[in-house]
């Protein structure tokens, strides 16, 4: 399993070859934009999660559409477990609420509680800190 995670590394190296979890969360929000604040959030949570060797396990795909979702969580000023947020994901992503439930549960349960300071883009200097639930 690791040589075969080293080999999906190796080719990402290569240009055109491999989609960044990154790449495909901007695809996200340029289909439905968001907030600056829950951009930041999630930007700043999939550099933490590439920081975590559970997570190269996840299809990059699936790894942003969770970045999203937890991020839309924990946006201050949005409606937290809100069920809007979970059919938004739903629909932007493809992926049913319970399936993101799960690998947040399972792989990126390491972010429950995590402290994140970011800067959103019309920040101005100001950061923004934010803990995880």
């Amino acid at each position: 399993m690791v040589l075969a995670m080293e080999a999906r590394l190796l080719r990402g190296l290569e240009l055109g070859e491999f989609e960044s979890p990154l790449q495909i969360l901007a695809t996200y929000l340029a289909a439905a934009p968001q907030r600056d604040t829950t951009v930041a959030i999630a930007q700043e949570l999939l550099v933490q999660c590439a920081r975590e060797y559970g997570t190269l396990a996840l299809h990059p795909r699936l790894l942003a559409a969770c970045c999203l979702r937890i991020a839309l969580r924990n946006t201050p000023g949005q409606h937290g477990c809100d069920i809007d947020n979970d059919d938004f994901v739903a629909r932007v992503c493809g992926y049913a609420p319970e399936v993101l439930t799960e690998h947040i549960a399972t792989t990126l349960r390491f972010t429950a509680g995590m402290e994140l300071s970011c800067q959103p883009l019309n920040g101005a200097g100001t950061r923004l800190n934010v803990v995880l639930c």
